[in-house]
């Protein structure tokens, strides 16, 4: 499955979006952002996944 969407500010200013996974499976996000901004800032709102050993 998948699907797309945009967000176009209507106004100056920071502006930003979430989305809710309500499914029990693991899910990817592809971000692509155009236009003018200087940073795309991740809050920090959940845990860091676990990183697998080096081999």
């Amino acid at each position: 499955m998948s699907s797309f969407g945009s967000l176009v500010a209507p106004v100056t200013g920071e502006h930003g979006w979430y989305y809710r996974n309500d499914s029990d499976g693991e899910i990817v996000i592809d971000l692509r952002v155009t236009g003018y901004f200087d940073r795309v800032r991740d809050l920090g709102i959940f845990a860091e996944p676990e990183s697998e050993p080096a081999s």
